[in-house]
């Protein structure tokens, strides 16, 4: 087994009932003071070594079972050394929730000096071109889907968390009268949104008030003269723009 300096390995020895109780002696081509010299193996077949301090370098490590008596080679020990992975990102806001246009979402794991890539088209951090190192929160401008995990030494890459948010669309504005109604000249036509300090634009020619050179903004009741197409959205802070109504 080769072992580069983690926190915590498994080794797995077969049949687990051949073993199950016993002591797993462990020595070392290097001096290692925080690995113990023996670790009794669980029904499973299995010896979890812990140790506490950091390893000077590399080493390799041998095994052998104390008071094991194997009949055939088959039963040779099978070993697998592996470090702890480090801690999956969390996220300052939980997933799915709806949060407004603007918001910012912090990402931390709790593994010391862990570096934490992340990507926000849905592709897979680990192996994705668009992948970023996180270093400052995350600005939610649409409806985002966050991947990140960590990378940290002495451990295995964690695994990739998800986060998913959505943003609200403001509500499409309503006006004083009936739209269809037939008026006299000179009526008066409010434009209402139901979200407050919200920005509503207009056009009276049936263009689109978002890109149209001819839109406006409502301050004041629009006089009717002659017959007209009303088309007008919302925009508010926090929210993508309503749909034309």
């Amino acid at each position: 087994a080769y072992l580069e300096v983690p926190s915590k390995f498994f080794v797995t020895i077969t049949p687990a009932e051949a073993v199950a109780g016993k002591n797993l002696l462990i020595e070392s081509d290097a001096p290692i003071a925080t690995i113990p010299e023996s670790v009794e193996i669980d029904k499973n077949g299995i010896a979890i070594v812990n140790f506490t301090g950091e390893l000077p370098g590399e080493a390799n490590l041998s095994f052998r079972i104390e008071g094991a008596i194997f009949e055939a080679p088959a039963s040779i020990l099978s070993v697998t050394v592996m470090p702890d992975p480090s801690a999956e990102p969390t996220a300052s806001v939980a997933s799915d929730s709806q949060v407004l246009v603007g918001s910012t979402i912090e990402l931390s794991s709790e593994t010391e000096g862990a570096q934490i890539w992340y990507t926000v088209d849905g592709s897979d951090p680990t192996t994705s071109e668009t992948r970023t190192l996180y270093s400052a929160p995350i600005v939610i401008s649409n409806e985002t889907t966050i991947m990140a995990y960590t990378v940290a030494e002495g451990y295995l890459d964690s695994e990739t968390a998800t986060f998913h948010y959505s943003v609200p669309t403001a509500p499409s504005p309503t006006t004083s009268i009936e739209s269809g109604a037939t008026l006299k000249k000179g009526t008066e036509i409010e434009l209402i949104s139901s979200i407050s300090n919200a920005v509503i634009r207009y056009t009276t020619d049936g263009t689109n008030p978002a890109t149209s050179e001819s839109s406006h903004i409502y301050d004041s009741p629009i006089v009717m003269e002659n017959d007209m197409t009303i088309t007008a959205i919302v925009a508010a802070e926090g929210y993508l723009d309503s749909e034309a109504a």
